[in-house]
């Protein structure tokens, strides 16, 4: 079995949830790594390839098993605007190549994949055949490369996670689809859980995943998903909120051992994927991974 098929299998057996990495972004941020608008994390690759390589094998260590690659904003929609086109294979490549080396064979690879445009802008989203072109050639690029598998992240609108889901499902790899709350019952445009459930269950995305928001908003998500979509369910909450001078508040209003209690609920759910997004750590990880692996210490 290839790792895609065993990640597949993984991610439906009856065993532990699997462990998901937590933030790149913010911990550039937080280990010193300026990331400005518009690329924000992305130039890392290159700029600081040994900090992008020891936090992803700093998550390794703490016991993840599904590494996400530092592709969030490596897009070629993104690279285009911002006059770095030619840099756009490399940087993607070299993305690959650090989480794949982190994860040698202790942890599947994830290729990450966002919206066009600003994850928490719903209204910026552009129009379809826009959608289809560049998610299409994002897509490629990334299957061509050695990943396991593509987490579709933090999408605000159906529209859009329908069309990268379209150009990701022309590869034959898992994919995991996960969409950003404005509450624990709409995406950010409005868009309520219930037609989620219409999408998902007629998409089938190998994992269907809510993420980017407090650990309570994604609870109450999870709540209703559980009993409305027989899929795999999946779940990264922020610690902390976007905003301030370097784009992030970094907030101790969720300790790792508070998030913790938050993955021990969703295990209770029946939750197969459990991570961290903005804010959270290996720490974060590494405390989660403990209830995950061990439910009843």
């Amino acid at each position: 079995m290839n790792q895609s098929g065993e990640l597949r299998a993984r991610l439906t057996d009856s065993g532990y949830p699997l462990t998901l990495d937590g933030a790149m972004g913010t911990e550039l941020l937080r280990r010193g790594v300026a990331t400005p608008v518009p690329l924000w994390s992305a130039p890392a690759n290159v700029e600081h390839p040994q900090v992008v390589a020891q936090i992803h094998a700093d998550y390794v260590a703490a016991g993840c098993e599904l590494i996400t690659t530092n592709t969030f904003r490596t897009t070629f929609y993104a690279m285009e605007r911002a006059g770095r086109l030619a840099d756009w294979e490399r940087w993607n490549r070299q993305a690959v190549v650090l989480a794949r080396r982190a994860a040698e064979k202790r942890a599947f690879v994830l290729a990450s994949i966002t919206t066009l445009e600003d994850c928490y802008r719903s209204d910026l989203v552009p129009k379809p055949h826009v959608l289809r072109y560049y998610h299409d050639r994002q897509a490629a690029l990334l299957a061509s490369l050695e990943i396991d598998g593509f987490l579709l992240e933090t999408f605000n609108t159906l529209r859009e996670l329908d069309a990268a889901f379209e150009a990701t499902g022309k590869h034959d790899l898992p994919v995991l689809a996960s969409v950003v709350l404005k509450n624990g019952a709409a995406l950010y445009d409005g868009t309520p859980l219930g037609r989620l459930v219409d999408w998902a269950m007629a998409a089938r995305p190998d994992v269907l995943l809510v993420n980017c928001a407090a650990p309570a908003v994604l609870d109450a998500a999870l709540r209703y998903l559980k009993d409305r979509v027989d899929l795999p369910l999946g779940a990264y909450a922020n610690v902390g909120k976007p905003g301030g001078e370097m784009g992030f508040e970094f907030t101790h209003d969720c300790s790792p051992e508070q998030y913790a209690r938050w993955a021990a609920r969703w295990v209770d759910l029946g939750v197969r994927v459990i991570g961290g997004c903005c804010g959270t750590t290996p720490d974060y990880i590494r405390a989660l991974r403990q209830v995950i692996c061990c439910p009843q210490s």
